[in-house]
């Protein structure tokens, strides 16, 4: 509950993504290894704690979790306004600089989207129905 509130509330950027980190990580029963999910030792193939997938849909389908979808915006946002740009500096033959640092945020803004689109896929994991209806809805 506290992770969605921290969510909703969206204190600060930084918050914000430690907040879909951590909903990625406890939503998960592995671990990350080079950016990816894989299982702990001889867990099952499903990688999704089922009692934590249950109780962040009560939490948002109870309470007000709008900040957190609009968290979710902002992320895709922020990748969405530096695509065009980034991909042209990827044809130049060489950057300035201030190239290299629009180019290098634009990265992380990618895989910011990439955290965040896996804590939400981890919502759903498994065919979990109620988030999937929950989120069709959002």
């Amino acid at each position: 509950q506290l992770i969605i509130r921290m969510l909703h509330l969206r204190l600060a950027d930084d918050i914000t993504e430690h907040a879909w980190v951590l909903l990625a990580e406890v939503l998960c029963t592995g671990v990350r290894d080079d950016g990816q999910w894989v299982p702990c030792d001889d867990e099952q193939t499903n990688l999704v704690n089922a009692a934590v997938q249950e109780c962040t849909w009560n939490v948002c389908t109870n309470g007000d979790d709008s900040g957190m979808w609009e968290s979710l915006k902002d992320v895709f946002n922020g990748v969405g306004m530096r695509i065009k740009y980034s991909h042209a500096l990827r044809r130049l033959p060489s950057m300035t600089d201030e190239e290299s640092v629009q180019a290098a945020n634009y990265e992380k803004a990618l895989a910011k989207g990439v955290l965040v689109m896996e804590a939400v896929r981890l919502t759903v994991e498994g065919h979990y129905f109620p988030m999937q209806q929950y989120l069709f809805s959002q």
